[in-house]
């Protein structure tokens, strides 16, 4: 099968002002694809699936509960093709992580350019200058509302790593060393128990109170994950770090609960996505936020700001989320982690660091203290560089939050109007009007969870893709509960008003039989 978006794509470039040279280049590439595709072109995904179940190790592979196979073939914007001819709109890209459109032009001509330098590692143990660039872009985009050059402890730097976890792991890592205090008498933790030198409890962790609401990515590798209720992670019990940990709702209450059972001689690391992702894109009140971040820091702890979802631009709001309510420099973050929609689906992820950090472990080295050397073999190779840095150039240039925003208002008003019509299926009385989130960050949310599970294999059916997310709750004692709410996440880069209106279209059909299901 020909790709299906190839005439499409080269049009967008000569639309966009590529050289012809550079087009000449991508008509190329598809020249090759229909060979390159052939293995893979036998239209049966039942055949696909059986091939992924004999290779995987089906005990901890597998997708998100509940959703159908869809074998991507071919790919362009905010459309998906698959091995069986079958076109959708995808509203959940890959879990947020194709921000800026599938095999956007610009990007692609980036990639290819650093690919064709032969240098593809990641150059871990030497100087990357193509890092260098992105990291210069990453600290622009954290400093455009801010005058942090002005003030070197405010100033950004940025660690890269190979992915979301390891970026999570990295900035508690970096808190929790910076927060140690030689003289502190500590509640030891199960990691640094029995050990009693001052050096190897700096390097295993102990220091920190970690706070972290329930229903988000919480960035602890997978057992933090496990602990905090996201169904997919269940029972799956790696090692974290050797840090105390609570999980809180995102009330003001949960949290001054959780520090009055803070342990002595440890400060509190506040570490929260702001709109959380598999809770179905609840949002958290800006009030919750503030007085939580405020606590955090006058009792000497860190805010990180969970970003791999939102940012960047995804809200609709500011190119970083925290960037539209933090204004006073006292709710600021330390630490902001991010992922996904950087590397527009290859693996780019990081986390930005305040110069006042960086001073900070540096003085304990000179002390003799250390966190450990860190080392990340895949960190960010050239070419997810190059892509990365070409990525926020465009958001910024082309005003990728004020997309979000209007594209964003746009697909809210559809939603809302889909729930009036469907009353019966929508959770549409509750105070956000069953439709949780914001910008392109947008959900659906059912009354029920079997409406959910009814929804995800029909959205292929009716050519539309989305995710789930929320928990319904059955049993107080279960507190993982079953996802209620389709979550809907369209290419920024690409979604335009009839994008959108394909989206609702096809998703109104989809709530109309389960609603004739019922």
């Amino acid at each position: 099968m020909p790709n299906p978006y190839a005439k499409r794509m080269l049009h967008d470039a000569r639309e966009m002002g590529m050289p012809e040279d550079e087009i000449a280049v991508l008509r190329g590439i598809h020249a090759l694809e229909p060979t390159v595709a052939e293995q893979f072109d036998s239209g049966d995904v039942d055949e696909m699936v059986a091939w992924d179940k004999e290779t995987a190790v089906t005990a901890l592979e597998g997708r998100f509960p509940g959703t159908p196979p869809f074998v991507h073939q071919y790919a362009y914007g905010a459309h998906v093709t698959d091995v069986s001819g079958r076109e959708a709109v995808d509203a959940h890209t890959g879990i947020l992580s194709v921000l800026y459109g599938h095999n956007n032009p610009k990007l692609l001509m980036a990639y290819i350019k650093a690919l064709a330098t032969g240098v593809w590692m990641p150059t871990s143990t030497h100087i990357n200058p193509r890092a260098l660039a992105f990291k210069d872009a990453i600290i622009n985009s954290l400093s455009l509302d801010d005058n942090t050059e002005e003030d070197p402890m405010r100033a950004w730097r940025v660690l890269f790593a190979s992915g979301g976890n390891i970026a999570g792991d990295n900035a508690r890592r970096i808190g929790d060393g910076a927060l140690y205090d030689e003289g502190a008498e500590r509640v030891q933790t199960d990691s640094t128990r029995e050990r009693s030198d001052a050096l190897a409890d700096l390097a295993l962790g102990g220091n920190s109170y970690v706070i972290l609401f329930e229903d988000a990515y919480s960035g602890n590798g997978i057992r933090g994950n496990a602990e905090c209720g996201v169904g997919p992670w269940r029972g799956i019990t790696t090692p974290g770090l050797g840090q105390n940990k609570v999980f809180i709702q995102p009330t003001i209450e949960s949290f001054e609960r959780a520090i009055a059972m803070m342990p002595k001689g440890v400060k509190p690391i506040f570490h929260a996505e702001q709109i959380l992702g598999v809770g179905g894109f609840k949002v958290v009140p800006i009030e919750v936020l503030e007085h939580i971040v405020r606590r955090v820091h006058e009792l000497g702890g860190l805010f990180i700001a969970d970003e791999v979802q939102t940012a960047p631009c995804r809200t609709g709001e500011a190119f970083w989320y925290w960037q539209s309510w933090a204004k006073d420099i006292a709710l600021q973050p330390d630490m902001v982690v991010f992922a996904k929609g950087f590397g527009n689906g290859r693996p780019v992820a990081g986390v930005a660091v305040r110069g006042a950090l960086n001073e900070r472990l540096l003085e304990l080295q000179k002390k003799g203290f250390s966190l450990g050397k860190w080392f990340d073999t895949n960190q960010v190779p050239p070419p997810e560089a190059a892509l990365g840095e070409e990525g926020v150039k465009m958001a910024i240039e082309n005003d990728y939050v004020g997309i979000a925003r209007r594209m964003g208002a746009e697909l809210r008003l559809g939603l809302k109007t889909i729930g009036a019509m469907y009353p019966d299926v929508v959770d549409n009385d509750s105070a956000d009007s069953g439709v949780p989130g914001k910008g392109l960050m947008s959900g659906l949310r059912f009354r029920s969870a079997g409406s959910v599970a009814k929804a995800m294999p029909l959205g292929p059916e009716h050519g539309v893709l989305f995710g789930n997310g929320g928990r319904e709750m059955h049993d107080p004692e279960d507190f993982r509960g079953a996802p209620n709410t389709l979550r809907i996440a369209p290419p920024v880069g690409a979604t335009t008003s009839s994008v959108v209106a394909e989206i609702l279209t096809r998703l109104q059909s989809v709530v109309k039989r389960i609603s004739t299901l019922a």
